[in-house]
């Protein structure tokens, strides 16, 4: 008797094992084949799941393993304003001979993480060249905090750690993104947050305009900046030393860097100007033009004065500027550095003091100009 009921307990344990073992299988199968997150790129299919609507907030998972297919030669650096506003596909048309580009900007933009992902990149043999680099003045923040999204683990050879895989694999949510993104196949098969590049589109920025309007957009950047991080900004010294070591890693592995300062709306820099942050944009400027000089897009120019509306031609708010800016950026700085466009400034050691107090004399006649610009900017700061 004790035997049977032994036989009958053990076979409903196989059962069992059997059931959970299928469970798996087809779970990870679906994850595996799916892939809303584009990491695995086993099968991608029109309709079901070519267009990855999950990869929103998964760009430190998915940026991790395309990097560590050593295939770009081109390597576009920074945050998320390099993220939404610089084309790989554009630098590739510019650089020619067949160079592949690739989007490595990081949503946050921190020195350490942008550190991590270069070496990243260039221990797994990238071939790159060239990179071209859109430094941002909040990013020496001392304040500034690694994402909770970054992890060290995951910067090996396939860009995924042991969590990584299960969760790509395993995990009952990433199952559930699956299937958010086979029904946005199948609902809308062109939305996806990224291209395949690395590239942020402009969709969901585009659906934010649409739902509050360019200049609630306006509103609420100039509070994010005004009243958070301008209130609170102080440069760090370690973010510097990070900046640097990532300068010396490149270039010594025989890469052009490319600096430039990106081109955010005039409400920003007046802004900053109004949190008495003056002194520390000018110094911010100094230090780079003395390790090596930049190129300069931001101040008060033919992009970034455009009036506040709501049709807007260059932005999607007071720092995020549009991919038509970013072509233009990518033309100077590729391929027609001579160029006198209006937009873009070389900017060394011997003329970043004269640069500098021609943006503040700039600014000073663009308020004097635009006295209700000026005051919108100020409505905003509390």
């Amino acid at each position: 008797m004790a035997y049977r009921r032994a036989s009958v307990f053990s076979s409903y344990l196989s059962r069992l094992l059997i059931l959970f073992t299928a469970a798996l299988a087809a779970l990870m199968a679906w994850n595996l084949v799916v892939d809303p997150y584009g990491v695995w790129r086993v099968v991608e299919v029109a309709g079901f799941n070519d267009a990855k609507s999950e990869r929103r907030d998964q760009n430190y998972l998915f940026k991790a393993v395309d990097l560590a297919r050593p295939q770009s030669g081109v390597l576009l650096l920074g945050s998320s304003r390099v993220a939404f506003g610089l084309s790989p596909e554009v630098a590739e048309a510019l650089e020619g001979g067949g160079s592949r580009a690739y989007n490595a900007a990081l949503t946050g933009g921190h020195m350490a993480a942008l550190e991590a992902y270069v070496d990243h990149a260039l221990g797994n043999g990238a071939p790159v060249h060239t990179v071209v680099w859109g430094v941002d003045f909040f990013a020496f923040e001392r304040d500034m905090s690694l994402p909770p999204v970054f992890k060290r683990s995951r910067l090996n050879g396939i860009g995924m750690d042991l969590d990584d895989l299960l969760f790509t694999l395993t995990s009952v949510d990433t199952a559930m993104a699956g299937y958010r993104t086979v029904v946005s196949n199948r609902r809308d098969s062109d939305y996806e947050p990224y291209f395949d590049n690395g590239q942020l589109t402009a969709m969901d920025m585009a659906q934010e305009v649409a739902r509050v309007g360019m200049v609630d957009r306006f509103r609420r950047s100039l509070d994010l900046y005004g009243n958070g991080r301008f209130r609170r900004y102080e440069s760090s010294p370690g973010h510097w030393e990070t900046f640097d070591d990532i300068l010396e890693t490149l270039r010594g592995h025989g890469v052009e860097v490319l600096l430039f300062v990106p081109p955010t709306h005039v409400a920003h820099l007046e802004a900053l100007r109004q949190r008495g942050l003056w002194d520390d944009w000018a110094a911010f400027k100094q230090a780079l033009a003395r390790r090596g000089g930049y190129w300069d897009f931001s101040g008060v120019n033919n992009v970034t004065a455009e009036p506040i509306q709501e049709e807007m031609a260059y932005y999607w708010d007071i720092s995020h500027f549009r991919s038509a800016v970013g072509d233009r950026i990518l033309q100077r700085l590729l391929a027609s550095p001579e160029a006198d466009t209006g937009f873009g400034r070389w900017v060394g050691a011997d003329n970043v003091a004269e640069h500098v107090r021609a943006q503040s004399l700039r600014l000073e006649r663009w308020r004097r100009q635009n006295p209700e610009a000026a005051d919108f900017v100020a409505e905003q700061l509390d």
